[in-house]
């Protein structure tokens, strides 16, 4: 259900930009786009720490690390920058049916991981 309402509010912002021309932001090239199912495993892992953190803050247990440095090991992982991540993001915003598709997948991919966690 939770997914469900992440997907809806994603695919009302989507819906609301006009179908255009896919442009490279200043600064992305063509060589540092990421690529879909990469940067589907991407938006996952960043739905799940941010649940992580909000929990934490819920609960008020404690943060292990600041937000930011949580963020900065998970661009670590996937050798990427905060700025490569930012461009890449507004470069699949800018083809809306490709982003909602691109939702569509992290909400997937999220669905598997919770089935694959009730299994264990």
């Amino acid at each position: 259900m939770k997914y469900a309402v992440i997907l809806g509010f994603f695919l009302l912002a989507v819906s609301c930009t006009q179908e255009r021309k896919p442009m490279l932001p200043k600064g992305l090239s063509a060589d540092s786009i990421i690529p879909h199912d990469e940067m589907v495993r991407l938006l996952a892992d960043m739905h799940v720490l941010e649940s992580v953190l909000q929990y934490e803050r819920n609960h008020r247990t404690g943060l292990s690390a600041p937000a930011s440095v949580r963020y900065q090991e998970l661009f670590s992982e996937y050798r990427i920058s905060k700025k490569r991540f930012t461009l890449n993001l507004a470069y699949y915003q800018s083809m809306p049916d490709e982003f909602q598709k691109m939702y569509g997948d992290v909400v997937t991919t999220l669905e598997q991981r919770k089935k694959e966690q009730k299994l264990r």
